[in-house]
């Protein structure tokens, strides 16, 4: 079982009940995927709903599966937010395909002061919504039960009101404090 595919309309369902993947996704499960009927996947609404599926019927448009498992993800804690800054050619979307394939649950991007990629009217949302589609790849690829929520792109001046009252690690090429140390130094504060 390889495959994981994306249905956020997936509201809920039960072992034994019939669901239905319809559109852009089941085109390129039926299609790319070669997915055939009695093959075994999982399908997902990116919001903690992960089902174990059997294809029943394959056509063009619209695959028919049986749910043989339903499992119901809690998220997890703490939350990890990753503030982005646009960077020229694809670094920044390299970053944020890792960062999910990783585990973040929420990502910002950044128009940093010194960032030569600048977002600007369409193209801001263009670029939030070429992240958005990276993203929601990335779960897919990683088989995640969350998709994590691409933000708003902020500036320098708003990026502190925006995360509102939550830890910041500043990770810095030069710093002298390694991620180990600073994480062991938060687990033992959280112990406390």
């Amino acid at each position: 079982m390889a495959h994981f595919y994306l249905d956020e309309t997936l509201m809920s369902a039960r072992e034994g009940e019939t669901v239905t993947l319809t559109g852009a996704e089941a085109r390129h499960a039926g299609s790319v995927s070669r997915l055939r009927e009695g093959e075994t996947v999982r399908l997902g609404n990116g919001s903690g709903l992960v089902l174990t599926v059997e294809a029943l019927r394959v056509d063009k448009d619209q695959i028919d599966f049986r749910v043989l498992r339903s499992d119901n993800v809690e998220l997890h804690s703490p939350r990890v937010i990753l503030v982005q800054a646009l960077t020229k050619g694809d670094r920044d979307e390299r970053a944020i395909e890792a960062a999910t394939e990783l585990g973040v649950d929420e990502i910002v991007p950044w128009g940093a002061s010194r960032s030569i990629s600048v977002w600007t009217g369409d193209k801001t949302v263009r670029g939030e919504e070429r992240w958005r589609t990276i993203v929601r790849e990335a779960t897919k690829q990683s088989m995640r039960a969350f998709v994590p929520l691409v933000r708003e792109h902020v500036s320098s001046e708003l990026l502190c009101s925006h995360l509102g009252p939550a830890l910041i690690l500043v990770l810095d090429p030069q710093g002298d404090v390694t991620t180990e140390s600073a994480w062991s130094q938060l687990v033992a504060e959280a112990r406390a």
